[in-house]
Parts: C-alpha cells; sequence; structure tokens
C-alpha cells in the first residue's frame, strides 16, 4: 500500500492593493463576498458606459460580453471588487451555459474546447494515466496547476505520472460533477506570490452554485465506426431554508464511457501463432522475428486471425459516479456558517499490450490451452475520492475574517483481469489480480483577513485611493 501525505505549510504575507473608490454591492464568490467597482458617475445612473454601450447595439453578445467584463472575481487577487475588466492578469471567466454547450462529458474535456490555453494531451499510454488525466495550462506541466473550489485548494490525485507527465501529480478535474458548477475562473498566468509553487502555470478557481433552481440534462452518442459509446445523466437542485438564512445546494452525476480502439493491423508476414512441424504436426515456437523455423509450415489458424488484436490505443472504459453539495447559514448579520465538498467512486479499465499466442505458447504451455488465441490484459482501478471543507466568516468593525478547513483524499485499488503469471501453473491458477493500493491525503487550514484601509498619504488625496490589506 502507498500512502502519501503533503508535508504542514505555514505561511505569511500582507498584501496591499489600491483600488478604485467602491460601492457596498457584495456579490457572494461562495466563500468570499466581494465589492463591485463602478464609478461614481456611473453609480448614480445605476448602469454602467459598457452596458449604455450595448443596450445601443442591442445584440447578445455585445450583453454577455459586458457581464463577464464587469463579473467579480476572486482569483489571483486578495482585494475585492476585482472583475475581469480591471485586473491585472488575464483571466477567464466559464459560465454553465458555456460548459453545456461544448457536449463534452466532463469539465476537463470541456475546458480543453473552450479555453486555447488549456490543453488536454492525447493519450500517451494505457496504464493509469489513460484513465486519470492530466491538463496543461500554457502549456506547462499539469502539477503547475492550482486548483481551487470556492476559493480553497483541492487535493491532488494519487496516481504518480498521471497521462505520461513524468512525476507529475496534479488534480483531477473531472471528479468534480459538471452540474454543481455556477462557474469558473482560470487565471492565465504565474501566481507563486499569492498561491505558492504550485501555481507557476496559473490558477483554476470553480465556483458552485448556491441558487435554488434546478437543472436535469442527458446526453449520449458513439463514434460512426463503432465503440466510444458515452453518456452522462446531471441532476441538481438548491434549497433555501430558515426565511432565506441557509441554503444548500445538491448535485449528482453519472458517467460512462466505453473502450473505443483505432489501432493498425498487423503486418501480413508478422506471424502470432506457433508453428505446426512437418513431421509430427506438434505445434512449435516461431523462430527470430516470428518466423517460420526450418521444418515447419504455417499454422491454419494464422488464416483466420484477427488482425487488429492491439487494443491499447484509444479511449479506456470508465464508469463514474459523482456527488456535491455547497451550503451556507447565516448565524448572525455578521457571522456566517458554510460547507461544500464532493464524493466521486470510478470504476475503470485500460486494455494492455496484446500477448501472442506464440508468446504464451513459449511461456507457459499449459497457459495456451487458457489463451489459445493470446490474450489482452485488462489494468483496473476503483477509486474512492472525496473533499469536504468547512468554515466560518465573520465581521470586527472594518475586518474581515474567514477560518476554514479542508481534508481531500484519493483512494485508489489497482489491478488486474483477464490476464496470468507465467511462474503458475495453467489451467487452474488465478487470471485476476490485485496489484496494490495507491493513497493520497491532504489537510489544508486557512485563516484569512483583510480589511479596506487608508494610509497616512491617502489623506491628501481626499480618501480617492484606499488601500486593501490581507494577511493569511
Amino acid at each position: 500500500m502507498e500512502k502519501r501525505h503533503s508535508p504542514v505549510l505555514i505561511g505569511i504575507s500582507i498584501t496591499f492593493c489600491s483600488v478604485m473608490p467602491v460601492a457596498q454591492a457584495f456579490a457572494e464568490d461562495g466563500n468570499v463576498s466581494s465589492v463591485a467597482i463602478f464609478s461614481k458617475k456611473e453609480l448614480k445612473s445605476g448602469k454602467s458606459k459598457k452596458n449604455n454601450v450595448n443596450e445601443e447595439k442591442n445584440t447578445n453578445r455585445d450583453k454577455n460580453d459586458a457581464q463577464s467584463a464587469e463579473s467579480v472575481v476572486v482569483t489571483g487577487t486578495r482585494a475585492n471588487g476585482r472583475t475581469v475588466h480591471n485586473s491585472a492578469a488575464p483571466i477567464d471567466l466559464i459560465s454553465q451555459k458555456d460548459l453545456a454547450q461544448t457536449g463534452a462529458t466532463n469539465i476537463l474535456e470541456a475546458m480543453g474546447r473552450l479555453l486555447p490555453s488549456f490543453n488536454v494531451p492525447a493519450l500517451v499510454q494505457p496504464d493509469l494515466g489513460s484513465m486519470v488525466r492530466g491538463a496543461q495550462l500554457r502549456n506547462m506541466d499539469p502539477a503547475y496547476t492550482l486548483v481551487l473550489v470556492n476559493g480553497k485548494r483541492r487535493h491532488t490525485t494519487a496516481v504518480v505520472n498521471e497521462d505520461g507527465f513524468p512525476g507529475s501529480v496534479a488534480t483531477d478535474l473531472s471528479l468534480i460533477p459538471t452540474a454543481s458548477i455556477d462557474h469558473i475562473e482560470v487565471l492565465r498566468d504565474g501566481a507563486s506570490a499569492i498561491y505558492g509553487s504550485d501555481a507557476l502555470a496559473g490558477v483554476i478557481n470553480i465556483v458552485l452554485k448556491k441558487d435554488t433552481k434546478g437543472t436535469f440534462s442527458g446526453q449520449g452518442g458513439s463514434t460512426y465506426d463503432g465503440g466510444g459509446t458515452n453518456g452522462y445523466v446531471r441532476a441538481d437542485k438548491g434549497f433555501s431554508f430558515d426565511h432565506g438564512k441557509g441554503f444548500v445546494h445538491l448535485s449528482a452525476e453519472f458517467n460512462r464511457q466505453d473502450m473505443a480502439s483505432r489501432n493498425f493491423p498487423l503486418k501480413s508476414g508478422y506471424l502470432s501463432y506457433p508453428a505446426v512441424s512437418n513431421t509430427t504436426g506438434a505445434l512449435v515456437a516461431l523462430g527470430s522475428g516470428n518466423t517460420l523455423p526450418a521444418g515447419t509450415h504455417l499454422n491454419p489458424k494464422e488464416a483466420g486471425r484477427n488482425n487488429t488484436p492491439w487494443k491499447n490505443v484509444g479511449s479506456p472504459s470508465s464508469t463514474l459516479g459523482e456527488f456535491a453539495w455547497n451550503a451556507g447559514y447565516d448565524l448572525t448579520k455578521s457571522i456566517t456558517f458554510y460547507s461544500f465538498g464532493t464524493y466521486s467512486y470510478r470504476d475503470a479499465a485500460s486494455v494492455q499490450n496484446y500477448r501472442l499466442p506464440n508468446t504464451v505458447f513459449k511461456s507457459n504451455l499449459g497457459l495456451y490451452s487458457v489463451y489459445p488465441d493470446g490474450f489482452n490484459p485488462y489494468e483496473t482501478m476503483k477509486e474512492n475520492d472525496f473533499s469536504a471543507t468547512g468554515g466560518i466568516k465573520w465581521k470586527t468593525g472594518k475586518w474581515d475574517w474567514d477560518l476554514s478547513g479542508t481534508y481531500g483524499e484519493d483512494d485508489i485499488d489497482v489491478g488486474v483481469t483477464h490476464s496470468a503469471n507465467y511462474a503458475l501453473s495453467y489451467p487452474g491458477s488465478q487470471t485476476a489480480f490485485h496489484v496494490g493500493n495507491r493513497n493520497y491525503g491532504r489537510f489544508t487550514g486557512d485563516l484569512d483577513v483583510r480589511r479596506l484601509t487608508c494610509p497616512l498619504f491617502c489623506i491628501h488625496l481626499k480618501g480617492e485611493f484606499p488601500f486593501f490589506m490581507a494577511w493569511g
């Protein structure tokens, strides 16, 4: 059993950020109260200049662009009130509608279709890396992208070298149900000064739904040439209780992906089956390069063999069930409790290299009676992944406090089926094996303290440019 734990990291930072005059119109991001920024003139009219222009143009595209530009984001800054429009760093904002319109079965693939800077590489290996996918932000290793959920760090996978990246241990985005997501903020710039070295490529902040609406959707399809059938069923619903003081939003998703294979056929002169002796008729192992030895002839099975026996290039099969919740409750006007988390179970299998009948015959004569036409082993995984966050926010004077704890764990049982151990006696011995267990758990504690303050020189500027101070 392989079990890894993160070392304890303690960091302290103090950030001063200059901000524009603000209106106390708070927009919740799930955990952090953010302030929308407008000029004084815009506040009087109740509309921004950009929105006025959009109304004159009267086009849906311009309206959507304006809404995205003025959407409050919390990624890449400790200051309240940062928007896509005035952010110093490049930020992409992906809505739930954008995700749904891609037709992708999970957010990993959806983001790959929406963001040019986000790349999901083609499958390069048939092992665990084909079942636990990694993605590159700005063409950097997946481990260099920090993933947050509601502004809190999410744990990484228990698989090392996911998707063929040596030594990489990234966050598996496909284990977060798409139905639970309100929007995604993607910071396309290094943010190590705020988040640490795991944010060299950028930051992905997934903000969960917290409204009282509900949705239900499903999708299914297959490739034209057959194989690769996939589909999903998604549902979510929000609830309000205690006269609007509290809310809970629940989401569930079921996803199925069948195997798809597009391998090249064997060469016509490449033999698969052991040869047949000209004198005795007994089977004889093939010679070097799978050629006929002297005094033998072709095995009659060669005429009816499967010319595309390799199945390890394509998509592995998987069944995935996911659940998520997001909840909050106002204990008082200035104290709020919140909790959110996810649970996922995945049962997946990836086809390994084909074992030729001649290889089986040479390695274990008894096994040839079990697999007379060779065999394709399947590497399997049964994965349980969960994450839970609980916290409390309160306000004392001009100070905003946020105390939370997050624990996430990924547990994977690895096995192999439709296989063999050449050292065992066949027929009669087992053909399925338990390879081992991989486990990774991480606890993260957060204490964030923020306030809007005005240094001494700010007084001479008549308070037009106050400073935002954060400690965490």
